[in-house]
């Protein structure tokens, strides 16, 4: 009896999303398109090419698991310190 409020509804909700992509697509579009110089794809091959080399020794899933790791320990050290510096900065704090 009320299938046709349903069909309605669905037909309203898909001319929305319609709308929203094409508004999004447009404004994708708009942005500039930027090529990428040969020179980076060039060491982005050397790069894998030397971890390639490297995978002998240490397999590159662990690399890929270990070096995030070590990022964010790094990450997480200079904040502590960007941290520790501004309070250092504030004058009635020693």
């Amino acid at each position: 009896m009320f299938n046709w409020i349903g069909e309605w509804f669905s037909s309203l909700i898909y001319t929305v999303m319609d709308a929203f992509l094409a508004l999004v697509l447009f404004i994708i579009g708009l942005l500039p398109v930027m090529k990428i110089p040969l020179d980076f794809i060039e060491s982005q091959s050397a790069l894998w090419n030397a971890i390639q080399s490297v995978s002998c020794i240490v397999p590159v899933d662990t690399m890929l698991i270990v070096l995030p790791i070590i990022l964010l320990m790094y990450s997480l050290d200079f904040t502590m310190s960007v941290i520790n510096w501004l309070i250092n900065k504030i004058p009635s704090i020693n």
